[in-house]
C-alpha cells in the first residue's frame, strides 16, 4: 500500500515537473516575443519624437515666412500708401514664387474676417488712396 503511494506520488511529482518544464519554456518564448516588442517600440517612439520635432521646426519656418510676407506688405503700404493695390498682388505672386505654400488666400484664412481687407481688390473698396486695416 505504501509503494503504491509512493509510485503515486511520483507520477504526479514527474507531471508536475513537465507541466512546469512546458509552462518555462511558453514563458521564454513569451518573454523573448516581449523584448523584441518592446524593442521596436522604443525604436518608434524615438522616430516619434523625431518627427514630432520636425513638424514642430516646419511649423515655426512657415510661421515665420508668414510674418516676413507680412513685414514686407505692410512695410510697402506704409512707405507708399498712393500704390494701388494691384502691385500688392504682385509682390504676393512674387514672394509665392519663393515660397509656394504662401498664397494671400491660404495666409489671410488664418486671420478674422476684418482684416481681410489687406487683401481686397480694388474694386472693392472705394477709397483707392485709404490705408488698409493691418493685421495685429
Amino acid at each position: 500500500l505504501l509503494t503504491q503511494e509512493a509510485d503515486h506520488a511520483l507520477d504526479e511529482m514527474r507531471l508536475a515537473q513537465e507541466v512546469t518544464a512546458a509552462t518555462q519554456k511558453k514563458l521564454t518564448k513569451v518573454k523573448k516575443v516581449l523584448r523584441i516588442v518592446w524593442s521596436e517600440n522604443r525604436q518608434l517612439n524615438r522616430e516619434n519624437a523625431k518627427l514630432r520635432e520636425k513638424i514642430l521646426d516646419m511649423s515655426r519656418d512657415q510661421n515665420k515666412q508668414l510674418d516676413e510676407v507680412y513685414a514686407i506688405l505692410a512695410h510697402q503700404e506704409v512707405l507708399s500708401p498712393l500704390k494701388s493695390r494691384t502691385s500688392i498682388s504682385e509682390s504676393m505672386e512674387l514672394s509665392s514664387v519663393s515660397s509656394p505654400s504662401l498664397s494671400p488666400k491660404s495666409a489671410n484664412s488664418s486671420f478674422d474676417d476684418d482684416t481681410s481687407l489687406c487683401f481686397s481688390s480694388p474694386s472693392s473698396s472705394n477709397d483707392e488712396n485709404s490705408l488698409p486695416v493691418l493685421p495685429d
